[in-house]
């Protein structure tokens, strides 16, 4: 019930994400990047994908502001002859303002916790790199960098912030104490509701 619960949201989220597509580039593609496919995009940024039929990197993603054209490598997907990959999650890809989201895991048999990486398309640099606490359904971005998720594996409603204050749990409870359909993102103010009381925290 918890994970279909947070799938719903997380899909719902991913909806206003999908936009008629169009291209950034005089070339005819996606941040100027020939043979990349449109993942997301944005009234400010694009995300795209190019895939590679031989070699380590099966697949290389792009960012790039609307404003500027200009590619940003936000990640790969790798796999390695010992048959370790690091896989993408391209369900979890999100984009506000100048800030791409990407999620990220190495899996070998087993695939460990999802890495979480957030980068600057304006600077072209990572700013955010760090293990996810679980599950992150759902996932949100804000127009600053910061990072909210809710941990879809968990029994009980556990809410996450990483932001320039660091990455830290900042709410619990169960399900019916902290349901998971309040937790909302305006502006970058984070809002839930813990017991029928509203609550907020401003990110940094």
């Amino acid at each position: 019930m918890r994970i279909a619960t947070a799938a719903v949201v997380a899909l719902a989220g991913l909806v206003g994400a999908f936009a008629p597509t169009d291209h950034v580039s005089a070339d005819g593609w996606p941040c100027g990047v020939a043979g990349a496919q449109l993942l997301r995009e944005s009234r400010t940024a694009v995300v795209a994908k190019r895939a590679y039929q031989s070699g380590r990197v099966e697949a290389r993603y792009y960012g790039c502001l609307r404003s500027t054209g200009r590619p940003v490598v936000v990640t790969e997907y790798l796999r390695y002859e010992e048959g370790d990959v690091r896989e993408v999650w391209d369900d979890s890809i999100r984009i506000n303002g100048r800030f791409v989201l990407v999620v990220t895991t190495w899996c070998l048999g087993e695939c460990g916790l999802p890495r979480i990486g957030v980068h600057d398309l304006r600077s072209g640099q990572r700013v955010k790199a760090f293990d996810a606490r679980g599950l992150p359904e759902p996932l949100f971005l804000t127009s600053r960098g910061a990072v909210v998720y809710a941990d879809a594996d968990a029994d009980d409603t556990l809410l996450y912030v990483a932001d320039a204050a660091g990455h830290r749990r900042v709410a619990s409870g169960s399900e019916q104490d902290l349901p998971l359909k309040s937790v909302r993102i305006r502006g970058n103010r984070l809002q839930w509701r813990f017991r029928g009381s509203e609550q907020s925290l401003q990110l940094r």
